[in-house]
């Protein structure tokens, strides 16, 4: 598999990074960028067009077809006959992580995940992690999963509405569904009869967080809080406003999270606050998420950290947030997406007039922009 010609590699550093993925993720675009300040060449394979191959950071390896099993195996390829070049790989999103799990055992896919074995199933499966995290003394919301519906909703009526029903595995969201009465609840279940098992959860009101953090082995080296103030399309997608903030049982839970799931990379996770003041445990994540593009902002050294990461050493000093002014901040393109999904027509112009939004454009990435750009085209001709 060839690069694509007209797109270069960002230098010729002899250190190497390779992201991989086979969607089309709006979060991961801005990575290269991010790590070309290492000082490391960064190439990306994944599916044609898509916005990771677009940056001007990367030197891209376009998969063929439109197939992602099939995109898989070429990774897979890709990986076993040209890995040794490589001091670091990522796979940089959940599809493509759910895509190796049955693979795990390769060696190409092991260099890929950020862990294997039981670590990887907390880490990809919604029945598994409240199981394992709370036998390791994590706090998380009640949940039961089940294959008998009986069972289901007898828990059900033991914690009250409303709750949230949720897929085994999913992505964005798009696994949860909120059920408010058991009315609701029998026809999410009648909806989702395919499923062999559902898991139900109890619905904890409060504020919703994430971090991003870089673990190596388990241990802990650097993070940033966030409090998500904004999410598209809905409650359960990803956060398009943030506030980034610090909180100290935050940094205890990420330590221990790592300890419990062995995770190696960048990665992330989302926590709720509940009305006494506790923070809950909701999910990690086995990728990156978008919000690294704001460590230098929380005084988090965060490419001190993956530079650690990449050297394979662990002892770089726990690099911990510390924010001087805890305001909220929209995310490019994720805020423009959906004020445009709202018709919000006239917010629109605070991308150019607002230095709190323009500095959130790439302005660093030329032709990740204009691919940004032609997408936000693309969704406004669709609304209006």
């Amino acid at each position: 598999m060839s690069s694509a010609p007209g797109h270069p590699p960002a230098n010729h550093s002899s250190q190497r990074i390779l992201l991989a993925t086979i969607t089309d993720w709006t979060g991961i675009a801005r990575l290269p960028a991010l790590l070309a300040r290492l000082g490391v060449a960064v190439e990306a394979i994944g599916p044609p067009g898509c916005r990771l191959l677009q940056s001007s950071w990367v030197q891209p390896h376009p998969l063929q077809g439109n197939d992602p099993v099939r995109w898989t195996q070429q990774i897979l390829t890709f990986v076993k006959t040209q890995g040794a070049r490589f001091h670091w790989l990522c796979a940089v999103d959940d599809e493509l992580v759910l895509q190796l799990q049955p693979h795990q055992s390769l060696p190409e896919a092991q260099r890929l995940l950020p862990v294997t074995g039981q670590g990887l199933d907390f880490l990809v499966s919604k029945f598994a992690f409240p199981v394992l995290a709370a036998r390791n003394g994590l706090p998380v919301p009640r949940t039961f999963a089940h294959r008998d519906r009986e069972q289901l909703l007898a828990f059900a009526q033991k914690i009250g509405f409303p709750l949230l029903v949720k897929r085994e595995v999913g992505t964005a969201g798009h696994s949860v569904f909120r059920a408010d009465d058991p009315v609701q609840l029998q026809t999410i279940l009648a909806e989702l009869a395919q499923d062999r098992a559902l898991a139900l959860q109890q619905f904890i009101r409060g504020r919703v967080f994430g971090a991003t953090a870089v673990w190596f082995r388990g241990t802990l080296l650097a993070w940033l809080g966030f409090e998500k103030i904004r999410c598209h399309p809905d409650a359960f997608g990803p956060a398009c406003v943030i506030r980034l903030c610090a909180p100290a049982d935050m940094d205890v839970l990420l330590q221990q999270l790592g300890r419990v799931s062995g995770f190696h990379g960048l990665g992330g996770a989302d926590f709720i606050r509940d009305e006494d003041g506790r923070l809950l445990l909701l999910e990690q994540h086995p990728r990156p998420n978008s919000q690294f593009l704001f460590a230098a902002q929380a005084g988090v050294d965060l490419l001190g950290a993956l530079r650690a990461l990449i050297a394979g050493r662990g002892d770089f000093p726990l690099q911990r947030p510390v924010i001087a002014e805890p305001r909220w901040l929209p995310m490019f393109p994720q805020e423009a997406e959906r004020q445009l999904a709202a018709k919000q027509w006239g917010a629109l112009r605070r991308w150019l007039l607002s230095s709190r939004y323009g500095d959130r454009i790439p302005w660093d990435d030329p032709d990740l922009l204009a691919a940004d750009l032609a997408r936000l085209q693309r969704l406004h001709g669709e609304q209006s």
